[in-house]
């Protein structure tokens, strides 16, 4: 399957402008089978406890995207959950139609995330064709257990993240442990540009396959990254070195 990651410069809670520049970023872009946005594309990683506000116009223009591209679309965007909001990744199918949605488990205490957003309560496994996936996001890249528990059941691990420009060795090197202890692919989407608190963020977005080897790094470009995923290959290599029989959990 071609998945096309879209690293692009998020503008702070700004999601018309943030919509705009998505769609011509894809319409430059080679053809993919799957685009993958970042965390909280619409508005960046916002503490507001409005930013659900934007959750109708984001969702409309993901599953447009999804019909005008005849793709897969999975993204991050911040979705009405009482008493609070909740960071959801959301995902589309080539008709424009929802087919699932996963919130945020592991909140980012530290950057006030638990005020400001609701977790959710269970991981979610997706199916596009022959592909199995597992999306998580962000800060739950931390927490190999969230990975683990559904590890046997995915060729695919993807992480939507907005991740600091400060931590960058720590998003790279735990992409690279999560594909390899979990023997599949993991793809890591993550956004560029200083958000409107001043963080920077250095993209980063990466594709590791099941050994370990990175075969897609764009950086800091903006754009879109597209790289082919064979869930073939994860079912050969688990195969090769059976390691994850020995698992208890």
């Amino acid at each position: 399957m071609k998945i096309g990651i879209v690293q692009m410069d998020v503008v702070w809670q700004d999601p018309e402008a943030n919509a705009a520049r998505l769609l011509e970023l894809v319409s430059a872009a080679e053809p993919a089978q799957m685009l993958i946005l970042p965390e909280l594309w619409p508005v960046g990683f916002t503490m507001d406890k409005d930013a659900h506000k934007a959750h109708d116009f984001s969702l409309a223009v993901m599953k447009s995207l999804a019909r005008e591209h005849n793709c897969w679309v999975l993204g991050g965007i911040p979705a009405p959950f009482e008493p609070l909001q909740q960071n959801c990744a959301i995902w589309i199918d080539p008709n424009g139609q929802e087919h699932a949605r996963y919130a945020k488990r592991k909140l980012f205490g530290y950057g006030g995330e638990t005020g400001s957003y609701s977790p959710g309560d269970a991981s979610i496994v997706i199916r596009a064709e022959q592909l199995a996936f597992a999306p998580l996001i962000c800060y739950e890249l931390r927490f190999p257990e969230l990975a683990r528990s559904v590890a046997r059941n995915i060729q695919l691990l993807i992480y939507i993240a907005s991740w600091p420009k400060t931590r960058r060795s720590h998003w790279r090197q735990l992409l690279i442990a999560r594909a390899i202890e979990n023997q599949l692919f993991c793809i890591g989407v993550n956004r560029i540009g200083t958000d409107g608190r001043g963080l920077e963020y250095a993209g980063d977005s990466l594709v590791v396959d099941p050994s370990g080897t990175i075969l897609l790094d764009p950086l800091a470009q903006e754009g879109i990254f597209v790289c082919d995923i064979d869930p073939e290959q994860v079912i050969q290599y688990r195969a090769s070195l059976p390691f994850l029989d020995d698992m208890t959990l």
